[in-house]
């Protein structure tokens, strides 16, 4: 059975760019980005408590709000469209997101000396990429 999804305009480009790098349909991309995400789950059944929680934290993602707004400042700040307020807004959003990729870094680094492995291995084992934000 078909299902279809409504998706924001940011996320629905983001997904026809990455598809067109990889030489795929949109569809397929869809897939197997939700298959990953899938499969992670499905390995998260058999963590530790401590992996679990870690890895609860770093799939954690931001709000619908916030990447809407934080797109639509970037896209005005690479057409120097920014007031100072915007310019201050997006300084700070920007904060976020480098803080949340800090501690996504801290906690695949407890994951990786929990198994005894670098972190690297721990991203493909568990099929975790950088964060994306549209």
């Amino acid at each position: 059975m078909p299902l279809t999804l409504k998706l924001q305009p940011e996320l629905e480009a983001w997904l026809r760019q990455e598809a067109r790098r990889e030489g795929i349909s949109p569809e397929a991309m869809a897939c197997r980005h939700l298959e990953a995400r899938w499969a992670t789950r499905m390995q998260t059944s058999s963590l530790a408590p401590d992996e679990h929680e870690l890895l609860n934290r770093i799939q954690d993602g931001f709000s619908e709000s916030f990447l809407q707004r934080f797109g639509e400042l970037r896209r005005r700040l690479a057409h120097a469209a920014l007031s100072e307020a915007e310019r201050q807004e997006f300084l700070r959003l920007n904060k976020e997101v480098e803080a949340k990729n800090a501690q996504r870094m801290r906690d695949l680094e407890q994951i990786a000396q929990l198994r005894g492995a670098t972190v690297a291995e721990v991203m493909e084992q568990l099929r975790i990429g950088s964060l994306q934000i549209p």
